[in-house]
Order: C-alpha cells, then structure tokens, then sequence
C-alpha cells in the first residue's frame, strides 16, 4: 500500500505542477504580457528544481511546452520551431541545474538559464533556420524574464529550504 500511495502522490504532484505550468503562461497571454520576454514557462521547472528529480524535471521539460502549444498555441512551431527550441532548453536547463550545486541558489539557477538559453544557439547553427540576429534579440529580451524567474525561484526555494529546519 505504501508504495502505490507515493506513486499517487507523485501523479498527483507531477499533474499539479503541469497544471500551473499551463495556466501561468495562459494568464500571461491573456495579461498581454510577452512570453518571450518573461518566459513563464521556465518558471515551474527553476521553482520545482530543487524539490524534483531529474529525470521528472526532464519529463516536464518535455511534456510542458507542448501541453502549453495544444491548449494556447505558444510556443509556435511555425515560421520558426521555437516549441522544439524552448524543449530543449528546458532539458538543458533541468541538466545543469542537477549538475551545478556549488553556487547559492540565486547564482545556481541564473547560470543554469543563461547556459540553457545558450545551447539553443547550437541549434540555431546547425539545426533550425532561425538567423543569429533572431536569436540573440531574442535572448536579449528575455533577460528581464530571466533575472524575474530566477528571483522568484531562488527567493521560494530558500523560504521552502528554511521551513524546513
């Protein structure tokens, strides 16, 4: 019985943070808030990181642009494959910060962004046909969005962290 109470627990979880994942980026468009400059969709995954295994961060990564592309349309797939850009900065993202430890959360969680945000330029090169200039204004009007996120993470893990003592 044990065991089947935590795998619940860990649907119910795992759907509650989809859930929310999904209605922060919806309020954001209905707000007229830009998502590329906020990026609410890196918001769950940098809050949950430090509660979440990797391979959940990875499951979410994957599952929550496209969850959020079914019910809002964004991110877009077409003219440019941002979906599958933003996907694979999210697992990237989920990565580093399981990886990186040494930094304070703050510092943790904002090198983890800016390295995610910077594979994608990988992507840009070799894989995507979106041109340098698109995406470095891109990156340069997220980093509003990315100082925010980051505050906001950083600020609710350490009060999750000190509740806990």
């Amino acid at each position: 019985m044990g065991l089947l109470k935590k795998i619940i627990n860990k649907v119910v979880q795992i759907l509650l943070i989809l859930i929310i994942s999904t209605v922060v980026p919806f309020i954001f468009q209905m707000l007229k808030m830009p998502g590329n400059v906020f990026l609410p969709i890196f918001t769950t995954i940098l809050i949950t990181s430090y509660f979440l295994s990797l391979y959940e961060l990875v499951f979410l990564s994957l599952i929550i642009p496209v969850t959020n592309h079914i019910f809002t349309g964004m991110p877009i797939t077409d003219p440019y494959p941002v979906l599958q850009m933003m996907t694979a900065e999210l697992i990237v993202l989920s990565i580093c910060i399981k990886s990186i430890k040494s930094l304070p959360v703050f510092w943790h969680l904002l090198s983890a962004v800016f390295m995610a945000r910077f594979f994608s330029l990988v992507l840009v090169l070799f894989v995507t046909g979106i041109t340098f200039s698109f995406w470095f204004d891109n990156i340069a009007h997220s980093v509003p969005g990315i100082f925010l996120n980051v505050f906001i993470a950083s600020f609710l893990i350490s009060k999750c962290n000190t509740s806990d003592k």
